[in-house]
């Protein structure tokens, strides 16, 4: 992995958008690093992870309708048993992502990117 993840990072966004959005308005242009980070039971509709550093961690039970993942780094991530009805990943590197298990109605994944790479496995 390419950048070191923060513990503090990891903490805000369990803290929630509010808490999320604030630290974006007090720091504009900085990048969530949450690569490897495990996100259990996470239960945040219309979750803001734009931009965000988020290689290599895992979502296990999360519930994510509405969440935005545009130009994430999402590589060698891993979603199961998620929800991600809406979810957005517009141009997000989604290079040997694992999918499985999820509800995934209504999710956008436009990118001017291929999709090399991508692992899909039992989406409902």
């Amino acid at each position: 992995m390419s950048c070191k993840s923060n513990e503090e990072h990891f903490i805000l966004v369990q803290s929630g958008n509010a808490s999320l959005n604030e630290w974006r308005k007090q720091n504009p242009g900085a990048r969530l690093k949450l690569n490897g980070f495990q996100f259990q039971g996470l239960a945040m509709g219309s979750l803001d992870l734009s931009d965000a550093d988020l290689e290599g961690a895992t979502f296990t039970g999360c519930k994510l309708s509405n969440a935005v993942f545009a130009n994430t780094n999402l590589e060698a991530a891993s979603f199961f048993d998620c929800e991600l009805q809406k979810t957005i990943f517009f141009d997000a590197n989604l290079k040997n992502t694992s999918f499985r298990m999820l509800t995934l109605s209504a999710a956008n994944f436009v990118s001017n990117s291929p999709f090399s790479g991508i692992n899909h496995y039992t989406l409902n």
